[in-house]
């Protein structure tokens, strides 16, 4: 390589070097945090229970932080596999915490959770994240909270009700605003079937219990309720709809045109909102969506549904300063 050649790939490397200086830091990433108490003895818990950290590059201080939670019909899926845009936010300053959380039994599989130990776990990450945050550069008065499907489902049940962040040790005031994205509004579908099989199971018991000798054939206790359907719609306290208060945080109800029933869901979950007398309750249909495609392009630049998101965060935080 004659004495021309070698300066030219010198001044490549050194000008290739110049380039990478000029970038940004990247930004932190902090896997698989443990949230719930350190004495937690359910094992399922302490295998499931943790949370990744997506915070801003350098020593920016005071940013929001979206605390997510995943899909997946609260018997699947994984933080893992849910936020491939978080980087892209914390890159605009939004941190996000992406948590597990237990999840119902499917088929055969034993050793799982079922209502409320979602909700728990969901209300223990935010409270983490709340006492926690401000370790790593973040705002404890600028916690959101957020979630697609299953994961909405969780976001509006512990911004709604107050029992469960109360239970978890924070004040539930304390949320700076809640995005549930494409969730259930009414009792979810997993807990209605986590119900009905413990009817069934319930009156298959009971029809294998044989009489003591002598008995009554008859009996006036109340027969066994008929078995919950997956697909019977219910409102009680297992529903974000049964949970409408003037107090709540803010909340930007998020659904997809071609969703069907989740529309309708998230109208009513906004109207008995407003009803309620809560003034900061958005509801907003984006057209051509369905229900996967709400969250497929959240890292997107021109996204519409990033976009209202971090419009909505940089609104509430533009009103704290």
């Amino acid at each position: 390589m004659n004495t021309s050649i070698k300066l030219l790939c010198t001044a490549a490397v050194m000008i290739s070097g110049m380039l990478r200086a000029d970038e940004p830091p990247p930004i932190r990433v902090l896997k698989d945090i443990f949230y719930r108490a350190a004495d937690e003895s359910d094992a399922y818990a302490r295998s499931r229970c943790k949370l990744d950290l997506y915070l801003p590059p350098g020593d920016v201080r005071g940013f929001p932080v979206i605390v997510w939670f995943h899909g997946g019909g609260l018997g699947g899926g994984s933080k893992d596999g849910s936020v491939a845009w978080a980087p892209s936010f914390a890159a605009q300053g939004v941190a996000v915490a992406a948590v597990n959380y237990r999840l119902t039994s499917r088929g055969n599989v034993a050793g799982r959770a079922r209502y409320p130990a979602y909700i728990q776990d969901a209300a223990a990450a935010v409270a983490w994240v709340h006492a926690n945050i401000e370790k790593h550069g973040g705002d404890p008065r600028r916690v959101f909270i957020a979630g697609f499907s299953a994961g909405a489902y969780l976001t509006a049940m512990i911004t709604l009700d107050r029992r469960w962040l109360t239970e978890a040790g924070m004040n539930p005031d304390a949320v700076a605003g809640a995005l549930p994205i494409s969730g259930q509004m009414y009792t979810h579908g997993t807990i209605r079937s986590e119900r009905s099989r413990a009817v069934a199971a319930t009156a298959t018991e009971t029809a294998t219990v044989e009489a003591p000798e002598g008995a009554e054939e008859e009996s006036d206790a109340e027969p066994a309720p008929a078995a919950v359907t997956r697909r019977a719609p219910v409102i009680d306290e297992a529903a974000p709809l049964f949970h409408p208060r003037t107090d709540a945080p803010p909340i930007f109800l998020f659904v997809g045109e071609q969703e069907g029933g989740r529309v309708i869901e998230n109208r009513r979950m906004h109207e008995a909102l407003l009803k309620a007398g809560h003034s900061k309750a958005r509801f907003q249909i984006f057209p051509e969506r369905n229900h996967g495609g709400m969250v497929r392009r959240l890292s997107d630049p021109t996204d519409t549904v990033r976009n209202a998101m971090l419009e909505f965060i940089r609104e509430i935080v533009a009103g704290q300063e």
